[in-house]
């Protein structure tokens, strides 16, 4: 559920950082800590994953998964 809001939330500030010709300005401290924060959810999830013997070690498997 976080990782839905926080990747509703980057969208909508990838939106605002955007300028006209579609370039995004990744240098924005707010747009980064969502990055940040995105990465540590996906993180802790493939930890626990890992734990509980899941074949799944791709982080990026898992994020899509959890995005579906």
């Amino acid at each position: 559920m976080e990782l839905e809001l926080l990747m509703l939330l980057n969208i909508n500030r990838m939106i605002l950082c955007g300028d006209e010709s579609g370039e995004v300005d990744e240098t924005d401290a707010i747009l980064q800590a969502l990055f940040t924060r995105m990465n540590e959810v996906i993180k802790q999830v493939c930890v626990r994953m890992r734990m509980e013997g899941s074949r799944v070690i791709n982080a990026d498997a898992i994020s899509d998964r959890i995005m579906m």
